[in-house]
């Protein structure tokens, strides 16, 4: 775990180890954490669902939640949608476990207060008794006297471990309400995410209708650019992640440029749409095949 963050690969080798002694859910958690920066999306797979298999609730709540982010990368919002979901599930079954454990450790102190009535009982029953046999043998009142001291000490310990008991149940029921605050932050956090999201695929349905409908970028804003890419990728998600993963670093607007050969258009088509000249389509392919990362000549015969 200290390797993390600091030397993946040697973590990774240390945490192999790890599981190839026992199959431990935070081994596997963290080499499903390695493996998806690694782009290895088979093995975090794999990684991520053997964390799952624990009976640890806070900890499988931690593990859907870094799927859930994994699947967020991958842009498959749908399933990191239900992931989260998951993620706030489990949340809540701990919740109402600890609920189930507060109510349990009420009824054990239910259960000790009956049996401190009980003691007093005995004592008052021990002092009747002593009154009366106080008057026939000393020493039998001294041994009630005796007797009741020692109760009197076994009193104070039980209800001093009372007072323990009340101080951590006091803490448990505080430290439920701060789990139950932030788990409505983060549903809020949640719908907002939601509303923000369509809203931006909303924009970006807008703007690639315009440029369907035969429209141009002339009036549009580098955020435009943004949003058109962000939509067609939901419709075209395999050409979009070729571009994010098979250059070094494309701008919005150099996304759109392939985009739009992507869609069929003609070099005069993308000179209108995007308002460039015959000159500026000639410089904008030659600095995006310089972005290129790997050989690939069916990508170059589009571009071409």
């Amino acid at each position: 775990m200290d390797y993390l963050g600091r030397d993946n690969e040697k973590a990774k080798e240390y945490l192999l180890k790890s599981i190839e002694k026992e199959n431990d859910p935070y081994s596997c958690k963290a080499l499903a954490q390695v493996y998806t920066k690694e782009g290895n999306k088979e093995k975090a797979d794999e990684m991520w669902h053997k964390a799952l298999d624990t009976k640890d609730l806070s900890l499988k709540a931690n593990v859907v939640k870094g799927m859930a982010k994994a699947k967020t990368e991958e842009g498959d919002y749908k399933a990191a949608h239900e992931l989260d979901l998951w993620a706030a599930a489990l949340k809540d079954s701990l919740h109402r476990q600890q609920k189930e454990e507060n109510i349990k450790g009420r009824q054990e102190l239910f259960d000790k207060e009956r049996a401190n009535e009980q003691l007093r009982e005995e004592r008052g029953h021990a002092i009747w008794m002593a009154a009366i046999l106080t008057l026939l043998i000393a020493a039998l009142a001294a041994w009630t006297i005796y007797k009741k001291r020692k109760n009197s000490r076994r009193m104070n310990a039980l209800n001093e471990e009372l007072e323990q008991k009340d101080s951590a149940i006091e803490q448990l029921q505080q430290e439920n309400e701060q789990k139950g605050k932030e788990l409505e932050r983060l549903s809020r956090d949640m719908t907002g995410y939601e509303e923000k999201h369509e809203k931006l695929l909303a924009a970006g349905q807008r703007l690639y209708e315009e440029i369907v409908g035969g429209g141009n970028t002339l009036k549009w804003e580098k955020e435009d650019f943004v949003h058109f890419v962000r939509y067609y990728k939901l419709k075209h998600a395999d050409f979009v992640r070729h571009l994010e993963n098979d250059y070094d670093e494309l701008t919005a607007r150099q996304k759109v440029f392939m985009i739009l050969y992507d869609m069929g258009m003609t070099d005069e088509e993308v000179m209108r749409t995007l308002v460039l000249s015959e000159t500026s389509i000639r410089v904008n392919k030659t600095r995006i095949k310089g972005k290129k990362l790997s050989s690939d000549k069916s990508e170059e015969e589009t571009v071409n």
